[in-house]
């Protein structure tokens, strides 16, 4: 009997190994709670890489590159959200265009065990976008509480200006109470817009929304520098050297300026 409990007590010792360490794991995974969605936005010009991952308990994590926000969205947003995937199982798996685009951007979304993605020009059905647009849009939003953004007010505009052969960009955003501030490297940088420069810089934004997502020169150099600006939920990326329509060119060449005026002078 000895020499056979004796060959039990290896296992034994394991066994009670493993117990102790599913039980220190479990709080860490309670802690971390069932995941409601996940989404991901990859690709472009810029070679993004968003991502946002939302809890049940409405906890939501927020990425961009290095940057990265914790929150908890609203009640309303949860239920807003859960409306928006009802159904979402029924929805291909992918959806791509007829012929690929370059430097096309791919975002997708998984929720209840089925991930959907969408790829730049493809026709995925009104539903989806919904839901894809939704994601965006909190992302954009718990992004920017996490730089201090929202505690400052409502933000008019984010501005990044990159260069692919340098690590880091220059970022700043100006918010709607006339606030202009640096972001990233930049940030402890402020100033604050004229009554007259918050008018024209209105003025110019009008219609946002009708440009397109980016504009690109036919060849592209490494040492060209790419200005991304975020209005209203509609992020416009052009590259040096890329033919843009006369208001968009007049709308970057002040926001330029301001920048100049406000944080580098």
């Amino acid at each position: 009997m000895a020499g056979r409990s004796g060959r039990h007590r290896p296992r034994l010792a394991g066994a009670a190994g493993l117990i102790l360490i599913l039980a220190l794991a479990a709080p860490a995974a309670a802690q971390a709670g069932p995941t409601l969605v996940s989404w991901e936005r990859s690709g472009g010009l810029l070679g993004l890489q968003d991502r946002v991952r939302i809890l049940k308990d409405r906890t939501i994590f927020a990425t961009a590159g290095e940057e990265s926000g914790q929150a908890r969205i609203t009640r309303r947003e949860k239920r807003r959200l859960t409306t928006r995937l009802e159904g979402w199982r029924q929805w291909k798996a992918r959806y791509e265009p007829d012929v690929l685009v370059l430097d096309g951007i791919t975002v997708s979304a998984r929720a209840r065990g089925h991930r959907v993605s969408v790829s730049t020009g493809a026709d995925a059905p009104r539903r989806v976008d919904r839901v894809m647009g939704l994601l965006s849009r909190l992302h954009e939003k718990y992004l920017e509480a996490a730089d201090g953004s929202a505690a400052a007010g409502p933000t008019l505009l984010r501005w990044r200006r990159s260069v692919a052969s340098r690590q880091f960009p220059q970022r700043m955003r100006i918010d709607e109470d006339r606030t202009i501030a640096g972001l990233g490297d930049d940030a402890g940088r402020e100033g604050r817009l004229t009554r007259a420069q918050m008018e024209t810089l209105r003025a110019r934004l009008r219609g946002w929304r009708r440009y397109d997502a980016r504009y690109a020169p036919e060849e592209r150099r490494p040492d060209q520098a790419t200005v991304t600006v975020r209005h209203k939920g509609h992020a416009v990326a052009v590259t040096e050297e890329a033919a843009v329509p006369p208001r968009l060119a007049r709308a970057l060449r002040l926001i330029a300026r301001l920048r100049a005026e406000h944080l580098v002078a």
